[in-house]
């Protein structure tokens, strides 16, 4: 069977970004990669897989299957859908006839599972070389705590939020960088800048205006890349602090529509299933009409969402706070 990923959600607990790092290095000591051609890989009818001949198996996880699909233009979903309803011999036919390819690919193991399957281009710039890189800069720990982070053999999701509060009358706000990355090829390395609201442990995150502090596929990233990222990062947070007060004080003011409301539901495709009565509720009966109340109804209904769903919302909080000031 295909190893179903667990729910992905981002803890609260404030914590040091050595405990992150500690568990950083145990998902690298379970880990190894076995670069081979894609046509010596050995697809068992269970969708476990062998690199070995069939000695050693490993299962799936579904991102894995899903970059095996792609590269084999086979979709995923069919073959797991075979798996799930006892036609593994059709799923094992379907890969072994379409992999007659000798393409030479990076195997990403770790433990008893296949995570990923990536070309020789993919650099390995992993969650525990990320942490050493930031321990090793100039990035000045003592004036961030860790508020937030996310970690797996997958991705890497970690929030560093400032100690020194913002400027902003009656809000306890403070300025936040965000580092993303994964180990499997599910996402950018990437620093962005935010904002966390202390109170309900909201958080938002600013793409535009300058708030992508710092994007990079995983193909020739470099450590010092990384560094010199990181310091950039550090240098431009006053001045997207100073821009981030202005906004919030101009979302405080302006005085949200319905309509509004409305079409971010639709941008983000709430469905009703995700109640949205309980959105509206929030937002009339917790906070109040202006944008910024809006704001906060989105970032504080986000956390009932996996990692993936809730960066969604957070990101749209932060272009929501962007296009109010402009």
């Amino acid at each position: 069977m295909i190893k179903k990923n667990k729910i992905e959600r981002i803890s609260n607990a404030i914590c040091t970004i050595d405990d992150v790092m500690e568990q950083a290095i145990s998902i690298k000591e379970m880990s190894k990669d076995v670069v081979m051609p894609l046509n010596q890989m050995y697809f068992s009818e269970n969708g476990s897989v062998s690199l070995d001949g069939g000695n050693t198996m490993y299962e799936m996880t579904e991102w894995s299957l899903g970059q095996l699909g792609a590269k084999l233009r086979v979709p995923a979903q069919y073959i797991e859908r075979c798996i799930e309803n006892g036609r593994g011999k059709l799923a094992k036919a379907n890969i072994d006839s379409w992999n007659d390819k000798p393409t030479s690919m990076k195997f990403r193991i770790t433990d008893d599972h296949l995570r990923a399957l990536v070309t020789k281009k993919y650099s390995v710039f992993d969650s525990a070389n990320i942490l050493e890189t930031i321990k090793k800069s100039s990035f000045p720990l003592e004036a961030y705590d860790v508020r937030g982070y996310f970690l797996s053999d997958e991705i890497l999701h970690l929030r560093f939020c400032g100690k020194d509060k913002m400027n902003i009358e009656g809000e306890e706000l403070f300025p936040m960088l965000t580092v993303d990355s994964s180990d499997v090829g599910r996402r950018k390395l990437s620093v962005t800048f935010g904002i966390y609201r202390l109170v309900c442990t909201n958080g938002l995150m600013i793409s535009k205006a300058g708030g992508t502090i710092f994007q990079q596929k995983h193909v020739g990233i470099t450590a010092e890349e990384f560094r010199e990222g990181m310091i950039s990062s550090i240098e431009k947070v006053p001045v997207l602090t100073e821009q981030a007060e202005e906004w919030v004080k101009a979302a405080k003011e302006g005085v949200v529509k319905k309509n509004d409301v409305d079409a971010f539901l639709k941008t983000l495709k709430v469905k009703e299933e995700e109640n949205v009565k309980e959105f509206y509720s929030l937002m009339y009966n917790t906070y109040d009409v202006t944008y910024w109340g809006l704001i906060n109804t989105i970032t504080e209904y986000a956390q009932r969402f996996d990692l993936d769903r809730r960066r969604e919302f957070e990101y749209e909080a932060g272009n929501i706070l962007v296009k109010v000031s402009q």
